[in-house]
């Protein structure tokens, strides 16, 4: 849709927006952010699906902090205990191999979630058994790299072969769509879940190559992070229900949203957070004395 069509869009009875080729969301974004619009529709289409789906993570976030939270409290011992006495391969560690089973196993856990009935969407909105099931592989696995110093060793280190897959399975991806037979869709699926988790070992690999170093910078970024993820959302929608129906550019739109949320939620971090022990310990799980020494952090010299 071009930027001077405010051509009525086509409608179904209960007068949401429909289309065969495209999402009620996407059609009604399209068309609020190009043309004139209502803002309370254009903002009960947004809070009721696409922007809250946007904290889908968040949501799956919780339901494994709290069942980890739990089980750390019932069984922390033998949990402890277990890890202390398992000792995961050297050659299978060492050589990286496990990156091919990560994506197997991700596989694997989706066939069930795609086939065991959702009975988790009706009762909590914005949630589904698939999601934890899929997201909690990852979640799995940030544990063992907390428990296993040599595999949180290892996994930031990239392999040319991994690389070499990294870059096929993208291609593959590109130019192959998938088949409707079983074997390739598998293939497809398991080139999908490979991609994911080898650019995980690409961001491990930069950060931990080019910023684990004491820095007051990115220790300052680090910190706000975890206040911007929760503070910005709000401020998204705030902002974007009073900005989109107006009739201008959608970059001009879409660069206002994204820098006055930033700023206000960096901010909040700055002025509010960072400034109150308990709204540290809320937003970023710092008591006071991380508090204290992350101020003394703050005045030793700069890494060059």
């Amino acid at each position: 849709m071009s930027s001077t069509d405010t051509s009525p869009e086509p409608s179904t009875s209960d007068g949401t927006i429909g289309s065969s080729d495209w999402t009620p969301n996407v059609r009604a974004m399209s068309m609020t952010f190009w043309g004139p619009s209502s803002s309370m529709s254009w903002a009960k289409t947004t809070l009721d699906d696409a922007c809250v789906a946007h904290l889908w993570f968040l949501n799956c976030l919780v339901v494994y902090f709290l069942l980890a939270g739990a089980v750390y409290a019932l069984m922390r011992r033998p949990l402890s205990a277990l890890a202390d006495g398992v000792r995961l391969p050297s050659g299978f560690v060492g050589s990286g191999a496990y990156v091919l089973l990560l994506p197997a196993i991700l596989v694997a856990v989706d066939f069930v979630g795609y086939r065991v009935p959702d009975v988790i969407t009706d009762a909590v909105p914005f949630l589904s058994f698939y999601e934890l099931l899929h997201n909690g592989v990852f979640f799995a696995f940030g544990f063992l790299l907390g428990a296993y110093a040599v595999l949180m060793d290892d996994f930031p280190r990239p392999r040319v072969w991994g690389v070499a897959l990294l870059l096929g399975f993208a291609v593959v991806k590109i130019f192959f769509p998938p088949s409707e037979e079983l074997g390739m869709k598998t293939l497809h699926h398991y080139g999908d879940a490979y991609i994911s988790w080898y650019l995980c070992v690409l961001c491990f690999y930069l950060f931990r190559r080019y910023f684990d170093a004491p820095s007051r910078t990115f220790g300052y970024l680090s910190d706000a992070s975890y206040s911007i993820y929760l503070f910005h959302h709000f401020w998204v929608v705030a902002i974007a229900i009073a900005i989109v129906p107006l009739t201008l550019n959608l970059y001009i739109k879409f660069s206002v949203i994204v820098l006055a949320s930033a700023a206000i939620s960096f901010a909040l971090h700055h002025f509010a957070v960072l400034r109150s022990p308990l709204l540290r310990y809320l937003f970023n799980g710092k008591t006071p004395a991380d508090t204290q020494k992350a101020q003394a952090e703050a005045h030793k010299p700069l890494r060059t």
